[in-house]
């Protein structure tokens, strides 16, 4: 399951948000370098976000098989929230 350091929120069935820090962002998603940055770390109005395991990984998934997306790591990485869970 999840570590409990994260800022997890189930924001609707089986929908589950990580917020994080820019620095987490770096240290984790790979912020900044290039095609191995995580595809599902998103930035908005509430900060960095892993959006893996929300109703949006589908069409990420998608954009990733058709070699659309600059961002092309899957996460999964020490230190990743998901890092326990083959998803």
């Amino acid at each position: 399951m999840v570590k409990k350091k994260y800022n997890l929120f189930n924001i609707r069935q089986n929908d589950y948000l990580v917020s994080m820090i820019k620095d987490e962002a770096v240290k984790i998603c790979k912020l900044g370098s290039g095609n191995t940055c995580c595809a599902y770390l998103v930035c908005g109005a509430d900060g960095f976000e892993c959006i893996k395991r929300t109703h949006l990984r589908d069409n990420i998934d998608a954009r990733l098989k058709a070699g659309t997306m600059n961002a092309q790591g899957t996460g999964g990485w020490k230190d990743c929230a998901w890092e326990e869970e083959n998803v």
